[in-house]
């Protein structure tokens, strides 16, 4: 209350009572805002956390999750951290807005093929003989009818333009070429435990159009200080020439391993993709363009 000097009794009561009204009605019309800023928000009596602990809720920055207030946007919505959600997804899952997981390991190829080499095949004929002891970097041309790669412009339209540019000398079924990078740094290999292998693959012509005996491919890590090999077990090409996608889903887990060997997924020296042939059918030599490879 104010204090008012140099004045009579009841001028001091008069005084006080005007100061007094405005004060009360402001703080009147203060609460009446805030119940119907309460209302508008769908408050209930016993909701003490902005982040919202079950019922309808409303969406903080966008969209309606059917249970619990969301912390973002999205049809379905990451639920809040007070409470659980009945429609909330995980961060980067359908219906969420968080942006893409950031690979581990990448390759797109934008203006070279990024030292992929061939480092089998069988029959061995199907690829260039390794350069001669002492000639280590000298690249001889390669001879006729072996695997060549070659970087080409061209790429999958849904990524940077680029790709490699295989072609395959394939020439009847259960044959094989493998295609591959080292990622070890300085010796040292690369966790890739309970991550996952993708690669893209457009087969352009050749190989094989028969449905019944489609070929296919593997992807593959080979682990260790001895290059221990494991795949993901052979995955069909479909017939066309479509980009497909291709995913080895978890690196722990391998269809097959060397039993010469122990696969140890936290320690990845190289990365590949086996070209195959099926058992039976015709098959034809192939042109394939490969892109963006990665490990997430």
């Amino acid at each position: 209350m104010r204090a008012f000097i140099g004045a009579n009794a009841s001028s001091r009561q008069a005084a006080s009572r005007e100061a007094v009204a405005p004060g009360i009605l402001r703080d009147v019309a203060r609460l009446m805002g805030l119940l119907v800023s309460c209302f508008a928000l769908g408050c209930s009596e016993d909701s003490t956390d902005p982040a919202g602990a079950g019922g309808s809720g409303t969406s903080v920055s966008g969209g309606t999750s059917a249970g619990g207030q969301t912390a973002t946007a999205g049809s379905g919505g990451q639920s809040g951290t007070a409470g659980t959600s009945a429609g909330g997804v995980s961060p980067g899952g359908a219906g969420g807005s968080g942006p893409a997981a950031e690979p581990l390991v990448a390759y797109d190829f934008a203006e070279d093929i990024e030292d992929w080499v061939f480092v089998y095949a069988d029959p061995a004929t199907l690829i260039a003989a390794p350069p001669p002891e002492g000639d280590a970097g000298v690249t001889p041309p390669a001879p006729e009818g072996v695997a060549t790669a070659a970087y080409d412009p061209a790429g999958d339209p849904n990524a940077n333009a680029g790709s490699v540019r295989l072609e395959l000398p394939f020439s009847g079924p259960s044959q094989k070429i493998s295609f591959e990078v080292a990622i070890a740094m300085d010796d040292v290999g690369v966790n890739l435990a309970g991550r996952r292998i993708s690669a893209r693959i457009s087969v352009v012509s050749g190989y094989s159009a028969d449905p019944m005996n489609p070929p296919g491919l593997k992807l593959y890590a080979k682990t260790g200080p001895t290059s221990v090999y494991a795949d993901s077990g052979y995955i069909n090409i479909l017939p066309g020439s479509d980009w497909q996608t291709f995913t080895w889903a978890n690196v722990s887990s391998a269809a097959y391993v060397d039993p010469a060997g122990t696969h140890t997924p936290s320690d990845v020296r190289q990365i590949g993709i086996e070209f195959d042939t099926g058992g039976a059918g015709a098959y034809s030599a192939a042109t394939v363009l490969l892109d963006t490879v990665a490990v997430y």
